[in-house]
């Protein structure tokens, strides 16, 4: 993989596929501004849900965002949590696929959205990718179970 560390602010890779990033939002504005940077230059969707800001926080990610027509900031008036924000905003996109990601995480393999498509065409019958993340703070990559599915319940191997 090539890996960049800053992106211009221009659209770097042509997507081929109907993808959106999904980011939960909740007082760490810096750190959810730089994540956000990270997936400007796909071109891709963005979709914020505010979980319940302090007014300061949302207003310095607004005044961030509202450069970029690709970001769409929803707003809860209470921490929905994890879970229940996510499938709030799982409701509000339109894209087929997904690609949740916590206000912590930097993507900087240039060419990600194409290495998605690449995984959709060689498995089209799978719900659901898993990326392999690099912890910074442990300096390895994060470790994941072996999952499987049996009758719409996922268990542990």
């Amino acid at each position: 993989m090539k890996e960049f560390g800053k992106f211009k602010n221009t659209t770097i890779q042509k997507k081929s596929i109907d993808l959106a990033v999904c980011i939960l939002f909740l007082e760490k504005t810096e750190q959810t501004i730089e994540c956000i940077k990270s997936f400007i230059p796909s071109g891709v969707n963005i979709y914020i849900l505010n979980n319940a800001s302090s007014l300061s926080a949302r207003k310095s990610l607004g005044k961030f965002c509202k450069k970029y027509k690709q970001i769409k900031i929803f707003d809860s008036d209470v921490n929905l949590g994890v879970g229940v924000g996510r499938n709030y905003l799982i409701t509000h996109t339109n894209e087929e696929w997904l690609l949740f990601v916590d206000s912590d995480i930097t993507v900087k393999t240039f060419d990600w959205v194409q290495k998605i498509v690449e995984f959709v065409k060689q498995y089209p019958d799978a719900e659901v990718f898993i990326p392999k993340l690099f912890n910074v703070s442990e300096k390895k990559y994060v470790s994941y179970r072996s999952i499987r599915i049996v009758q719409d319940k996922a268990f542990h191997d």
